[in-house]
């Protein structure tokens, strides 16, 4: 790395950072004796801080999973700066010979990396004989290895020669970090009690991507009288099941992806795997699994699109709504008129009645029916969960919400606070902008609970252009899981 770049090193002890340096050749040498005396490191990646430690000693490795809190059955990613390091951990070679099964691996790890490394790529593949420290791979057989693209990363990895192995720099289960400052949030305090030291590297550039790499689980079986190369998305992320179908990109006779291989063609099967983990406890295969995951310190719900059920053709076209408090219990989704057009006022409450809400507005009778609060299935998955009671929602003065492509743009002054993630529904700066509103939202002072947008393929939008579907499904898991699925739905009738 450049000797001139300027990177401030903060370090945590019990009270609060105390020491700033730029990242240069003293300060990469102490980074280097740090990790090599079994301690930790925390620094930037282009999807989210890592908290790193020599990926080949154990108990540098138990203080990772010790300091977040982090289940001993979710394996670490190991990060290296080469694919011939990566090899190293996996057990291959590219100078001896090798079976079959492993010299096919290698051919399509090699396509694949040759691609999308160095970047938010990670990649796991059966383990190398006793190189890597037994917790990194927390029993699974497998190991998943990252070349990240992040200077400072790099700059590192190259300076330590050593595996890093490093999931978020968080808690676990809270939002990931894209920052030093959220870093030394979640940790300061654990520190001080343990009065440890953290050496936490910080970066102006740090986190351009903003979400967890995308991690592929890859294997050669044995497969309709040969092999066939299976690539499994365990976690969605910026590169997507597309870019994987685009890379193998020669369609075989029954349409499957495939790969040369010498004079043979293997077939590439690729699929997304939808299914989350509930219980945090089961083991698995590969990081970010669990339905809870990436949540703020706040009750957080997502807020569904309306769902309406008529008697009769409504008049005009429904083009935008409004949200209302009812006795600060219940948070209802009205969709008929723009909100331009009438305030809130406006609405006037005739009763309750059972599970519905009736009243008027300019002359006509309407009823909210059964609105309620439930747990629903995140996008192409059957994760579900029990009901929350709706009472549990506070009114939307104290209230955040972060909206995505401008369709809650009218409550933006009905809410104690509002942040657009994009516009123009661009998943990519959705992506950037997720954690940091996230973790922003959380720390306000009077949000009672934070709403989050129901992401889904026909969502509203107010800009224009291709969007990409796949992408936007990697902002919409995040959303899923950051509020646990618990997703406010309302079902409105005109009458």
């Amino acid at each position: 790395m450049d000797q001139t770049s300027s990177v401030p090193i903060y370090f945590v002890h019990n009270k609060m950072p105390t020491e700033r340096v730029n990242f240069d050749s003293s300060s990469a040498s102490r980074c280097v004796q740090t990790l090599a005396s079994g301690a930790l490191v925390a620094f930037p990646t282009e999807t989210v801080y890592g908290l790193g430690c020599d990926a080949r000693n154990a108990v540098a490795c138990d203080r990772v999973y010790e300091l977040k809190g982090r289940p001993r059955t979710d394996p670490l990613i190991v990060h290296v700066c080469s694919f011939s390091e990566a090899c190293e951990i996996w057990g291959l070679s590219t100078d001896k010979p090798m079976g079959k099964r492993e010299s096919i691996a290698q051919l399509a790890l090699e396509c694949i990396v040759s691609k999308y490394w160095p970047g938010p790529l990670t990649i796991i593949y059966r383990a190398g004989p006793a190189y890597i420290s037994s917790p990194v791979t927390a029993g699974t057989g497998n190991v998943g290895v990252r070349n990240p693209s992040h200077p400072v990363a790099r700059a590192l990895l190259k300076a330590c020669q050593m595996p890093v192995a490093a999931p978020s720099a968080n808690l676990f289960g809270h939002t990931s970090p894209t920052t030093a400052q959220h870093v030394i949030d979640d940790f300061q305090s654990k520190l001080a009690e343990a009065k440890e030291n953290l050496l936490v590297l910080d970066a102006s550039s740090s986190c351009e991507v903003g979400i967890e790499s995308t991690i592929i689980h890859l294997r050669v079986e044995p497969c309709e009288g040969t092999h066939c190369i299976f690539i499994d998305i365990l976690r969605r992320g910026i590169l997507t099941e597309h870019d994987f179908r685009v890379l193998f990109g020669q369609v075989g006779t029954n349409g499957d992806r495939v790969l040369v291989h010498g004079d043979a063609l293997i077939k590439v099967k690729i699929t997304t795997i939808t299914k989350h983990i509930a219980d945090p406890t089961s083991r698995q295969t590969g990081p970010g699994q669990l339905v809870k995951h990436y949540a703020p310190n706040v009750p957080t719900f997502i807020l569904a699109l309306p769902r309406f059920i008529t008697t009769r053709p409504l008049k005009g076209e429904v083009v935008s709504g409004q949200l209302i408090s009812l006795n600060s219990k219940l948070v209802l989704w009205l969709a008929f008129r723009p909100l331009s057009q009438f305030s809130q006022k406006e609405l006037l409450i005739d009763r309750e009645q059972g599970d519905s809400l009736h009243f008027s507005f300019e002359g006509a009778h309407y009823v909210v029916l059964n609105s309620f609060v439930s747990r629903v299935a995140s996008p192409n998955t059957s994760d579900k969960g029990p009901t929350v009671a709706a009472s549990s929602v506070s009114s939307l003065s104290s209230s955040a919400c972060i909206d995505y492509a401008g369709y809650f743009t009218p409550l933006s002054t009905l809410l104690l606070h509002y942040q657009e993630l994009s516009r123009v529904r661009d998943p990519r700066e959705a992506a950037r902008n997720v954690y940091s509103f996230m973790r922003n939202a959380e720390t306000l002072s009077g949000v009672d609970h934070l709403f989050l947008p129901q992401i889904t393929d026909n969502y509203p939008c107010l800009g224009q252009g291709t969007v990409d579907i796949e992408m936007e499904a990697s902002i919409a898991d995040r959303v899923h899981r950051s509020a646990s699925g618990v997703c406010i739905q309302t079902i409105c009738s005109l009458v």
